[in-house]
């Protein structure tokens, strides 16, 4: 009965990738264009990252993780928006019990506006939203505890 159920998998799981071809997604569900639409795939981008960084230091170390998403539509030539939603967690509270570090998350956003209606002239709204202390619970620079003596 193992054997039967592992030939399968083995014969099931080939075709499945081979009928993801690249070659498959130019005839995509949306490339008759109408006359009038308030939004246009074609003008979508988004991208997604994640770093993750070690630090360590006087009161300690530990890890930082940041997952960023960043969605761009061009309304014209000139005029471009995007939004980021950052997600800047601790990586190692997921297998320690002991972290003193909170679970939970900070959401980070941002917003951009892009406007170049010309070669020499480019304007930029840009809005970011970054926590301001060291996220990793430690006194560091930004920490409350660093400005304490000198009040």
């Amino acid at each position: 009965m193992k054997r039967a159920a592992i030939l399968t998998i083995l014969l099931i799981v080939p075709a499945i990738v081979v009928a993801q071809q690249l070659t498959d997604l130019k005839d995509r569900p949306f490339t008759n264009k109408s006359s009038f639409s308030l939004f246009d795939p074609a003008r979508l981008k988004m991208n997604q990252s994640y770093t993750f960084g070690y630090y360590s230091g006087r009161g300690g170390s530990g890890t930082v993780g940041y997952y960023l998403n960043s969605i761009e539509y061009t309304f014209s030539n000139p005029l471009k928006v995007r939004f980021d939603l950052g997600f800047l967690h601790n990586p190692s509270s997921l297998v320690s019990r002991n972290s003193s570090v909170s679970k939970s998350g900070v959401i980070v956003p941002g917003f951009s506006l892009d406007w170049s209606p010309a070669s020499y002239f480019h304007f930029r709204l840009d809005y970011r939203q970054v926590p301001s202390y060291n996220y990793g619970g430690q006194n560091g620079y930004f920490g409350p505890g660093f400005w304490e003596d000198y009040r």
